[in-house]
């Protein structure tokens, strides 16, 4: 059931269950989300056939995660493994060609798509998809070329069916539309100084916010509503002074979480978002962390995982309990600079 959350993620009525759970006070945490996760397990059996969802395009997700896809910069390849079983797990190819330069990636479970920004060495940047639900290794569509250097994180909205990527070179962010016709037309979210080093992107699509990391020394998150006009106006998440060189960035939206990667203190940080803005960063792991430049989280099982560029791994840790947490391989020797989970 770990991936049930990417349905909370994206519902209105995951939402409406948790503030109702939240409400049972006898219940831990725990409790409260994995009952949760049983009672979406029950909506999508209902509605879904069988409990899976299908899209518009035929695609039918069980409403569980039991991968993690990333990019191998090194091997020209965007990969996966299980995640279910004993770690370190191993890896199987899922799109591999030489000269592919994976920057950010991001898996769209209701369509089933892996996304990845290949930045192509700063020559012809570009945004790839595959198909991950047939044969592999799976056979690359363009999505849109991008006619920009450092071409960084990108995030799917699953239910406005919007493609989100941050443009380095240019100080924006932009977005496009993936229901329809390939390639997409590009529209920019966002242009301005608090995104001239904007790297990693995540989307709140239950509150309406697009959330990214300014990777400078000034150690600043920042925001905007992307339910109004676009552009959109920015707001300040975090100016932490303790948050340097941010990458990395993932939401965990039941306990109300921003988590961020630094590249220089080589550490991952959480600020809370549920309350008054600017928050305040505090440690959740700092070992084994040299470059921790994507991340993504189960937050039904309370794990989170992260690429770490420098050392070649991807790990994760329980963030249910006590901070800083414990470390565990998932896999290492892979180039990677981005990760999401997915099916």
């Amino acid at each position: 059931m770990s991936g049930i959350w990417k349905f909370i993620r994206y519902s209105g009525v995951g939402v409406f269950c948790v503030g109702i759970l939240t409400a049972i006070t006898s219940c831990t945490q725990e409790e409260l989300l994995r009952a949760l996760a049983v009672f979406l397990a029950f909506l999508l059996a209902a509605g879904g056939g069988g409990g899976e969802t299908t899209s518009e395009e035929g695609f039918s997700f069980n409403g569980t995660f039991t991968r993690i896809y990333w990019g191998d910069d090194t091997d020209d390849a965007i990969k996966r493994c299980d995640i279910t079983g004993a770690l370190p797990c191993t890896p199987e190819v899922v799109f591999s060609q030489a000269g592919t330069d994976p920057e950010g990636l991001d898996v769209d479970f209701q369509r089933g798509f892996v996304y990845w920004a290949d930045d192509d060495d700063g020559n012809n940047p570009r945004i790839f998809r595959c198909d991950i639900t047939g044969a592999l290794p799976c056979t690359r569509e363009l999505v849109i070329d991008v006619s920009t250097d450092n071409l960084e994180g990108i995030e799917v909205a699953v239910l406005a069916g919007f493609l989100y990527w941050t443009e380095d070179d240019d100080d924006r962010i932009q977005r496009c539309s993936i229901t329809g016709a390939l390639p997409c037309t590009a529209q920019t979210v966002f242009s301005g100084t608090e995104a001239e080093m904007a790297h990693g992107v995540a989307v709140d699509e239950i509150n309406g916010f697009l959330y990214w990391t300014h990777d400078d020394t000034t150690g600043h998150i920042y925001r905007c509503s992307i339910t109004g006009a676009i552009p959109c106006s920015v707001e300040t998440v975090s100016s932490d002074a303790s948050l340097t060189e941010p990458e990395g960035i993932a939401l965990d939206l039941v306990r109300g979480f921003v988590y961020i990667g630094e590249d220089d203190d080589m550490e991952i940080e959480r600020c809370p978002i549920s309350g008054a803005l600017p928050c305040s960063t505090e440690d959740v792991h700092s070992a084994v962390t040299d470059q921790p430049s994507g991340l993504d989280i189960d937050v039904v099982n309370g794990l989170l995982y992260w690429s770490d560029q420098d050392d070649e791994d991807i790990h994760r840790c329980d963030i249910t309990g006590a901070l800083p947490c414990t470390a565990v391989l998932v896999i290492s020797s892979e180039d990677a600079e981005d990760m999401s989970l997915g099916p």
